[in-house]
């Protein structure tokens, strides 16, 4: 189950990093081991993010913690990443930790908060930004090169104050979390040459705004908008198939959106709590609905659906083996639905919507 509560939505948007799980001090530098695993003490902190330790570099999630490949975090094979917490085949060469062999940027290690990526580090050409590469809160601009083709998971994840970003028209995939918590980005532009992007891409970006999605993608990921709670504009495109759960989730400030035709599936909660969201149309070829996909719509006062919709869904699997249902309007008081045939009436009213909303026009 996958739904949030309105409150732990509201308040996930507040918490953009887990509360360290430790409390080492120390007076110096040095390894230090728990049951938990080993950390990397800096004076009276310890060590977070990406460090060169001893000419190795190691990566720290946000508990201070020592990840190695026994973590699988999504870090290339090719990385060389072992056991022991270092990546064993990445070069260093300045601000920049780098692997030849797939010519992706491992990370970032400069304190520059405005970086043009290279097109070539050590005469090979940059073609990846790797898992966790530019997380960081001092970034605040990022110029990548025309030569870059994927973006990993978490590739700028929590850059919270990195308000200008421009994906070029190389990049062909996006991978989950890739700006998760970006909350000082307010533009984007998804380029045609991208057609894969994971899930939760744009995941609590508070401050986004206006969304231009070209033609390329045919999957719209689950929560890939989820809690952009200023998204007040975005074009999806004419490729677009399917829907993900979640995906607009706690987007408040929408109030329109046009659902291009194409698309045959809408996923769970895709819309839930688009409290300004008013008038919707959903494409003649659309086939699936989600439960609770426009549930808490507060404001929405009329809605088309076609025939073409088959299935309807109601019930989910909770958390701890129980079982969750919603109809697709609840808390939507003032929806008129409007259908043109007294099939896709009667499926509406098996999936417990009233028949007093619905109007059948044909």
């Amino acid at each position: 189950m996958r739904k949030l509560k309105l409150t732990k939505l509201l308040a996930s948007i507040l918490v953009l990093t887990s509360v360290l799980a430790l409390n080492p001090i120390a007076a110096s530098a040095e390894w230090r081991q728990d049951n938990k695993g080993w950390w990397y003490t800096e004076g009276n902190s310890w060590s977070k993010g990406w460090r060169t330790i001893d000419g190795s570099l190691y990566y720290f999630g946000s508990d201070g913690y020592m990840k190695s490949n026994a973590d699988k975090i999504f870090f290339e094979k090719e990385d060389g990443l072992n056991s022991s917490g270092q990546f064993t085949n990445v070069t260093i060469n300045g601000n920049w930790a780098f692997c030849k062999q797939t010519g992706g940027i491992v990370a970032y290690l400069g304190s520059e908060s405005s970086i043009n990526i290279p097109d070539k580090i050590d005469n090979i050409t940059v073609t990846g930004i790797g898992a966790y590469a530019f997380s960081s809160p001092k970034i605040t601009n990022v110029t990548i090169p025309n030569t870059v083709t994927t973006i990993g998971v978490s590739a700028f994840g929590s850059c919270i104050n990195l308000t200008n970003i421009t994906i070029p028209n190389s990049v062909k995939s996006i991978s989950s979390h890739a700006f998760a918590d970006c909350i000082s980005l307010t533009n984007i532009t998804i380029p045609s040459s991208v057609t894969k992007m994971g899930d939760s891409i744009f995941l609590r970006c508070i401050n986004l705004t206006n969304v231009i999605v070209e033609n390329g993608i045919t999957v719209l990921g689950n929560d890939t908008f989820s809690c952009c709670v200023k998204l007040t504009n975005i074009t999806l495109p004419n490729t677009l198939t399917s829907i993900g759960f979640n995906a607009f989730q706690g987007c408040m400030s929408l109030k329109n959106i046009v659902i291009p035709s194409g698309v045959t599936i809408i996923g769970s909660y895709a819309f839930y709590h688009c409290n300004n969201l008013t008038s919707l149309t959903l494409p003649d070829g659309l086939t699936d609905i989600g439960m609770g996909a426009f549930k808490n719509c507060t404001s929405l006062t009329n809605i088309t659906i076609p025939s073409s919709v088959q299935n309807i869904k109601t019930r989910e699997n909770g958390p701890l083996n129980t079982v969750i249902e919603t109809n697709l309007f609840e808390g939507c008081n003032n929806v008129t639905i409007y259908v043109k045939s007294e099939t896709t009436k009667q499926l509406l009213v098996n999936s417990g919507v009233s028949a007093n909303k619905i109007i059948v026009t044909a």
